[in-house]
């Protein structure tokens, strides 16, 4: 099984070597334990990361202000209690039978059947979720964490169909689709799949509420100097520290795997179009001269040919099921 992780964080604001940059935040006790207690701290992004950088500082007793600041100022969607889902209309194999290209449209329409079929409705989700994207955090947090245990199946269906049917839609889609997903709903399509736990959700809401915690959009420019100078929408924020929290690039190879991914091209593997090694893609079997090699599954960053949710727990956990599968059936 070759997993290797996620690839290196990209330095998108020019920081490297800045005293007081944190360049990969992971392992955070060992980055975090040079943070002082009453330094304020910038972190870049608004994922999971990001998520997990200000918890773990609030949960050292970080007293300085943590601020989350990034382009869109929006964060992940709160997890609500798994319950079956039941998929039909999105189910993996139901997928697999159309076959032919299907467009963004066509995968709306089969979201909306199978929301319809539980008296629930796509284009009212859809309409939520677009506000929701630009709605104040805490106010989201605060509503979202109230519909943890609500009953509606739709974020739920929307969640579990992105990582199990995803990849499989993904090579249905027409190139110019694709392109549109990265482009302008990565972000939205990222938080709706990959949300924070509810435990998490409630200390950032608390941290909020407190007015020790800020999250500010519209991020252009971050500049070094005694302390940073942060640019953003609503004017100018410093800070004593600056933590990265940017995601690789989906499908990104890390440094240290760089060798491996070489030796596996010289032996007859290919680079998938998307990114990543190009894979089988119902068994997640490294192709080698195009043919699946018995021996070899591919999971996380490292697997090619499906999207660009390829790192999340959810994700990792559908492909090693369907290695697992490959394995148990020969």
């Amino acid at each position: 099984m070759l997993c290797v992780g996620g690839g290196t964080p990209r330095d998108l604001y020019g920081l490297a070597g800045a005293p007081g940059f944190t360049a990969d935040p992971y392992p955070l006790e060992r980055t975090l334990e040079g943070v002082p207690s009453e330094c304020d701290v910038a972190v870049i992004g608004g994922g999971l990361t990001a998520v997990d950088i200000v918890v773990s500082l609030a949960a050292r007793g970080h007293t300085g202000r943590m601020s989350l600041v990034s382009r869109s100022g929006a964060l992940p969607f709160v997890w609500q209690r798994p319950t079956e889902t039941g998929l039909r209309h999105l189910a993996p194999e139901r997928l697999r039978s159309l076959g032919g290209p299907v467009t963004l449209s066509g995968f709306a329409d089969l979201i909306r059947a199978e929301l319809a079929e539980r008296g629930e409705s796509w284009d009212e989700l859809a309409a939520w979720i677009t506000a929701a994207m630009r709605r104040d955090p805490a106010a989201n947090l605060r509503e979202q964490l109230a519909m943890v245990d609500a009953p509606q199946l739709g974020r739920r269906i929307v969640q579990e169909a992105a990582h199990t049917a995803g990849p499989i839609a993904w090579r249905l889609l027409p190139p110019s689709d694709r392109e549109r997903l990265r482009t302008r709903h990565l972000r939205t399509v990222t938080s709706l799949a990959s949300p924070m736990v509810p435990r998490n959700a409630a200390v950032l809401l608390e941290l909020f509420e407190a007015g020790t915690l800020e999250a500010l959009p519209g991020l252009e420019k971050i500049e070094p100097g005694r302390r940073f100078r942060i640019t953003h929408a609503a004017g100018v924020r410093t800070a004593g520290a600056v933590i990265n929290a940017v995601n690789p690039p989906p499908h990104a190879i890390p440094r240290a795997a760089e060798a491996l991914a070489t030796s596996l091209l010289a032996q007859g593997a290919a680079q998938d179009s998307d990114g990543g090694l190009a894979t089988d893609p119902g068994t997640g079997r490294l192709l080698i001269e195009g043919r699946p090699d018995q021996r070899l599954h591919v999971v996380g960053d490292l697997a090619g040919g499906g999207p660009f949710l390829v790192s999340g727990i959810p994700g990792v956990a559908a492909q090693a099921h369907r290695a697992a599968r490959s394995i148990r059936s020969r």
